[in-house]
């Protein structure tokens, strides 16, 4: 079935434009495209948007990371609580039409717990909201993406509008959904003008467009990703170095990554993940230094996996 069969931001406003030529995700709105806001990837944008939305992620999630050092579990479950539903963006795992799969008032406390209870945050190890992602069980790619989405909602409504503007989509006042206010660590709402479309289940939903550089189909920081590419590197060579691999034809050679992993068997990935970084925290230091967001996604991919909905 061709792109123009479904309906995408584009199709639906006339614009009268492909992906190559917008700026923003041209999403669907029939259902959700699996996409994610990926946070490292603001430093792509070289721009003060790019820059405001960076501070406003960190200062967010240290925020937090504060509360809960400190005891003070009101607090932290407030800023946890203000975490709604992103189906303004169609972005995530959903089949059919958008449901949303945001934090909210009844996943706020399982998210404190998984945070309040993981060994990666007391001792001081996580520094940055996607180190979650291969460290914290029950939060991944798709939570973070989810949780950025509301943290940055007003930049989003800001970016929304200039788009807008920009392209001729017709506006309406509207309720603007959660917005932080990380002065006061509380969230309020406001009536904003934004874009509207009916969806597949025939009710009129806001929008809010993405900009196309932010998104990615696989981040970087997914725990499997991690084990394989940092830590298991990193023991076959000091294996190697102690004298253990496995010989071949008489020669004593480094263990093979397959090795490592049935090493790992009947163990979660990110117990893996904590347990190697509390004792080498200098590996994640190092990490830091060297991580590199991933390039952007070309817009051929881009529209492929909106139409095909992979």
């Amino acid at each position: 079935m061709s792109k123009n069969k479904k309906q995408t931001v584009s199709s639906f406003f006339n614009l009268n434009k492909n992906q190559s030529e917008l700026e923003f995700l041209d999403v669907r709105l029939d259902t959700d495209v699996r996409l994610y806001i990926d946070p490292t990837s603001f430093s792509l944008l070289n721009n003060n948007w790019g820059i405001e939305c960076t501070d406003l992620i960190r200062d967010y999630f240290q925020k937090v990371i504060d509360y809960i050092k400190q005891g003070n579990k009101n607090k932290a479950l407030e800023l946890l609580s203000g975490l709604s539903e992103p189906n303004e963006t169609h972005l995530g795992n959903s089949e059919g039409s958008s449901s949303g799969k945001g934090v909210g008032d009844n996943r706020a406390n399982a998210l404190y717990n998984s945070l309040v209870t993981s060994k990666a945050i007391s001792s001081g190890l996580i520094m940055d909201l996607e180190e979650t992602a291969f460290l914290v069980d029950d939060i991944g790619p798709d939570m973070i993406s989810d949780i950025v989405t509301n943290v940055i909602r007003e930049k989003l409504i800001e970016y929304t509008q200039k788009m807008c503007k920009k392209y001729g989509i017709l506006t309406y006042l509207v309720n603007s959904g959660n917005i932080l206010n990380l002065n006061s660590g509380c969230w309020s709402t406001k009536k904003v003008l934004l874009p509207g479309a009916k969806s597949s289940n025939g009710r009129y939903e806001k929008l809010l467009l993405i900009p196309k550089d932010i998104v990615r189909r696989t981040p970087s920081y997914e725990a499997v990703k991690f084990n394989n590419d940092i830590i298991i590197p990193i023991i076959i060579d000091r294996d190697f170095r102690l004298g253990l691999g496995k010989v071949v034809n008489g020669t004593l050679k480094p263990y093979s990554k397959t090795t490592i992993k049935n090493r790992q068997k009947g163990q979660s990935i990110k117990s893996i993940n904590r347990d190697f970084l509390m004792q080498n925290s200098g590996v994640l230091v190092e990490y830091r230094k060297n991580k590199k967001p991933l390039s952007r996604m070309s817009d051929t991919e881009l529209s492929k996996i909106i139409d095909d909905k992979q």
